[in-house]
Order: C-alpha cells, then sequence, then structure tokens
C-alpha cells in the first residue's frame, strides 16, 4: 500500500496553501498583508472591515506620506503597483485598483 494522502476526506476549498518564505517584493507585500489580515481575524475584528470598503481608498496612491489612514487592502494594492515600474501612470495605477 502506497502512502496516504493528508487531505483525503477534505474539501479542497477547506485546505489552506502550505506556504514557502518570500521570494520577491511581491511576495513579501502578499504575505505580510496576509499575516496582518489573519491577525485582525483572530482579535475579533468583523470581517466586513478586515475584507475591505466597497471602493478603494486612493489617498495612499495620491500621497505615499500621507498621514490619513487607507484601508489595508487598498494600502497593500498600491505597494503592488509600486513594485512595477511599468505601471507608472497614474490612470494606469488607479485602473489596476
Amino acid at each position: 500500500m502506497g502512502p496516504t494522502n493528508p487531505f483525503d476526506g477534505l474539501s479542497p476549498y477547506t485546505v489552506l496553501p502550505r506556504n514557502v518564505p518570500p521570494t520577491c517584493l511581491l511576495d513579501q507585500i502578499l504575505l505580510s498583508h496576509r499575516s496582518e489580515h489573519y491577525r485582525l481575524f483572530q482579535t475579533g475584528r468583523p470581517s466586513s472591515e478586515v475584507s475591505g470598503p466597497p471602493y478603494p481608498n486612493f489617498n495612499h496612491l495620491l500621497y505615499a506620506d500621507t498621514a490619513i489612514p487607507s484601508h489595508p487592502l487598498s494600502k497593500v494594492m498600491t505597494d503592488i503597483l509600486r513594485t512595477f515600474p511599468d505601471l507608472d501612470k497614474l490612470p494606469q495605477q488607479v485602473a489596476v485598483m
């Protein structure tokens, strides 16, 4: 008999992906964001607060050094946009967000 599958009997959507350490800046941004959201859920924050607003907040995109808080999801999207040098025009960045 061959090795047993540790996922037998589990629905695919219930299995968390196995992650490896970040291999690039984009990985670091996404994994950091995921960790922060997991922490917020664990502290009992409502899912509506953690998952984000229905529309993006462009404050962080327009003013990188702003003191105005931005939802973490809007901030992570802005951080991702800044990792791609080809997306350097504001209309392109707004379209991606």
